[in-house]
This record gives C-alpha cells, structure tokens and sequence, in this order.
C-alpha cells in the first residue's frame, strides 16, 4: 500500500517537473523569438521561421503572448474595437500583424475584417476562417498568410481602416506603413497600438508616418503601457 502510494506521488512529481521544464523552455523561446523579432527584417525572420519549423516557433510565441495578455488591465484591441464599433457604415478593415484574430472575432458581424500576418499558426485560430487565395479573403474576410511588406496582391485604395496593434516588429517596420498607405482609401484611417515607450522615442516612427501623408487626428493613452494613435 505504501509503495503503491510512493509511486502515485513520484508519478505526479515527474508531470509537475516535465510541466515545468516545458513552461521554462516555451519561456525561453518567446523571449528569443521577441527579440529577433526587433532585431530582423521581415525576411530574415521568416528564414528563421523557415530554419526552425520543428520547434514550431510560431505556435509557441502566440500561446505565450495570449498568457500575458490575460494579466493586462486593459488591450489595446479592445479600444480600437470601441472605436469602430461607433462607425455608421460596414467597413472594410485590414489587421496587419493580426496575431490570433481578436480583432475578426471582435468585428466580423459589423465590418470585414481582414488578418493578416506571415507566422503559421492557423491551428491556433479558433471560428476564423483561413483562407489560401486574396479572392476569397476579400470576399469572405478571415485570415490569410503573407509577408506585411508585401501586399500587391490586394487592390490600392481597398481598405478604410488598416490596424497595427502591437505589430510595428522587424526592422523594415517602416515598409509596413507603407503597405498600409497603398491600401487605404484617401479619406481612409491608419490605427495603430504601441508601447507609449516606443512611440515617445517618436523620431523615426514620425519620418514613417509623415513620409506617407498622415496626420495625427486622435490620440488616447490607456495606460502607462499602450497607446492608440488615430491618424488619416
């Protein structure tokens, strides 16, 4: 009876160590991928991705962002959602660096939403459609697979709004915008969320945004870690 029981808690204490061991390792690889993810070109990071697809790197850093976004007194998307939420008319709308989708799911039955990001991890995409052609993503709206700063293959002049939240990563970050501008319409608004950090050191975001044509029309700061900035 006593060894049966010591080998029931050994048991126990080998899944608690093996649990451990796992959180520590997926820990360990958000944190690498964070920082290339600021350290590399666009390309270079989908090399990496490429390089590693084992390792599922994908997968792994989205489950541990999900994680930290579940301590956050506020996100981002919820605001961005309020905000769109009180436009009259449906809306075609563009989530670049879209992540898991919480804007589609958030904003499907009013406005279509299209998500985008390069990362696969489709099976972590809960009631989103995924789509393989541009056709049936600007029909259906949904998520589809493709590298941010490229983007020809959707028509100029094709979205009202184009979200960045928290997605401004890679050191071609400045490409992304200019994706954007070659998808909004003239009186179209460019959304984006980031770090207020980020955003205060403001000398190469603002050469990003005003080589473009933009202007600041709204800013609100939700708390002393994100920031939303409006802009057309």
């Amino acid at each position: 009876m006593n060894l049966r029981i010591s080998k029931n808690k050994l048991k126990r204490n080998n899944v608690k160590l093996q649990e451990k061991k796992k959180l520590n390792l997926d820990s360990g690889i958000f944190r690498y991928i964070n920082n290339k993810l600021y350290t590399l070109s666009s390309k270079d990071f989908l090399v990496e991705l490429e390089n590693n697809k084992k390792i599922e790197y994908s997968k792994c850093y989205h489950k541990n962002y999900q994680k930290q976004v579940a301590s956050w007194p506020k996100h981002p998307v919820d605001e961005i959602c309020a905000f769109l939420k009180t436009q009259s008319k449906p809306l075609t709308v563009f989530d670049l660096g879209c992540g898991t989708c919480d804007m589609y799911k958030n904003l499907k039955n009013i406005h279509k939403v299209i998500s985008i990001d390069f990362g696969d991890f489709e099976d972590l995409l809960i009631d989103v459609p995924i789509h393989k052609s541009v056709e049936d993503v600007i029909t259906e709206g949904g998520f589809i697979r493709r590298n941010i700063t490229d983007l020809s293959e959707f028509e100029e002049e094709s979205a009202d709004v184009v979200i960045f939240s928290l997605s401004l990563m890679c050191k071609d970050w400045p490409d992304y915008i200019s994706s954007a501008h070659r998808l909004l319409k003239k009186d179209g608004y460019l959304i984006i969320a980031e770090p207020v950090s980020r955003l205060e050191k403001k000398a190469n975001f603002t050469k990003a945004i005003t080589v473009n044509g933009y202007k600041l029309i709204n800013e609100t700061q939700q708390n002393a870690f994100f920031k939303v900035e409006i802009l057309a």
